[in-house]
């Protein structure tokens, strides 16, 4: 296994250009191969900035790793709340309540409950305004399910979206 790519858990991006026959034929071999060039080189320094690691390149496509702990999970990296405060967040109890891994609050679920009772408030028939008003909860359901987020955070996420509801 090769030592550079990332453990843990981590994102996939594969990449290709759309078209790129008919970008071929439109700017000719040597047009294509200076945009083929710069499109390999922006991609790459996207990929250093981000962390990643270029998994292999066939063509126009890349295969791409990032690692998507949060950082108190990487190797090097302290998580100075857990150094400050003494509070820690792997605790075996904790990490039954919210996903360390996942975002905090789930922002799928925020944007639910906006777009959601946005819906309903505009509705102007019964089955409409009812659908409207269950899609958090399906959001919700959906981000629970597939072990995306724990309910913790689809709770402090409905909140979010409530609040901001609530801002003029």
């Amino acid at each position: 296994m090769r030592p550079d790519l990332p453990s843990g858990t981590v994102t996939f991006l594969f990449t290709d250009v759309e078209g790129s026959t008919r970008l071929l034929h439109e700017l000719g071999a040597e047009g294509y191969a200076e945009a083929l060039a710069e499109h390999r080189r922006v991609i790459r320094d996207a990929c250093t900035r981000h962390s990643g690691v270029e998994v292999d390149t066939q063509g126009d496509a890349f295969f791409l790793a990032f690692p998507t702990e949060p950082p108190r999970a990487l190797d090097g990296f302290v998580d100075t709340l857990s150094e400050v405060s003494g509070f820690d967040l792997e605790h075996p109890f904790l990490v039954r309540l919210y996903n360390p891994v996942a975002a905090m609050p789930s922002l799928h679920v925020a944007f639910a409950v906006v777009t959601g009772t946005a819906i309903a408030e505009r509705a102007r028939t019964r089955p409409v305004k009812t659908a409207a008003y269950l899609y958090p909860a399906l959001v919700t359901a959906v981000v629970a399910a597939t072990g995306n987020h724990y309910v913790l955070d689809a709770a402090v996420g409905a909140a979010l979206g409530a609040a901001a509801r609530l801002t003029p």
